[in-house]
């Protein structure tokens, strides 16, 4: 696996455990994201053991309507983990936007 996004209930406690367990299941080099739209991607990576292979991926409703993905980058998140993230959104025919992670991201 290349690249995970993780798709919970909007509760950081949940998310933080399954983040965690991901993180223990897959390659090192993975990249780990969270389609989070009001959790902070830092306060989610506060816990990982590699932050810098994490970030945001929010899709927008209705998924397969709405081309646009907002990946949220972290204070630690890697610019291989966004260039990685990114080139995943476009290859499934999305309109990706880099945003930093703060209240709201972009929309």
């Amino acid at each position: 696996v290349d690249l995970v996004v993780e798709a919970v209930v909007e509760n950081p406690k949940v998310k933080d455990a399954v983040l965690r367990e991901t993180e223990d299941n897959v390659r090192e080099d993975a990249i780990l994201t969270s389609n989070t739209s009001t959790i902070s991607i830092d306060l989610l990576a506060k816990n990982l053991k590699r932050p810098e292979n994490f970030c945001g991926m929010h899709f927008f409703n209705p998924v397969h309507m709405m081309p646009l993905v907002e990946v949220i980058r972290g204070e630690k998140t890697s610019d291989k983990a966004i260039a990685t993230t990114v080139a995943y959104a476009k290859a499934m025919g999305k309109t990706p936007i880099v945003v930093n992670d703060c209240p709201g991201f972009l929309v």
